[in-house]
């Protein structure tokens, strides 16, 4: 049901402001290009790159006030977060740099579990993903 209300969402932008949503359409783009060329080249992102895609998503109207949330509490530790999937709710991945304490991880898990997300997964990036030979 959340879906039909986000694409609702999206539609109406693009029809009552259809440069303003060109514009963010052709940031994400950019944004993603971006973001390939720096993990083909050091295999890793920019915690800017993860900000500024949440940035647009969000002026995209695919936000939700919760996922908003999870991005402040990760920002609050200096970290980036944004939502992954048709968004509107879900999921959100918080971009851990290589360098970061182990202690700001704790800080960030013991705020989210406080404000009442209680469903965290540690993942890892960069393993072999699906192929055919």
């Amino acid at each position: 049901m959340k879906m039909y209300f986000i694409d609702f969402q999206v539609a109406k932008l693009k029809e009552t402001s259809p440069e303003n949503h060109q514009r963010i359409i052709q940031e994400i783009d950019q944004l993603v290009h971006n973001v390939a060329t720096k993990l083909e080249s050091t295999g890793h992102t920019s915690t800017n790159y993860v900000a500024q895609n949440q940035e647009l998503l969000r002026e995209l109207s695919v936000s939700h006030p919760k996922i908003d949330l999870i991005v402040e509490l990760a920002k609050a530790c200096g970290l980036s977060a944004k939502l992954t999937g048709a968004g509107g709710g879900g999921c959100v991945f918080v971009y851990i740099p290589p360098e970061i304490q182990l202690e700001t991880i704790a800080k960030l898990k013991s705020s989210l579990l406080e404000n009442g997300f209680s469903k965290l997964w540690d993942i890892t990036l960069g393993g072999m993903g699906f192929h055919v030979k």
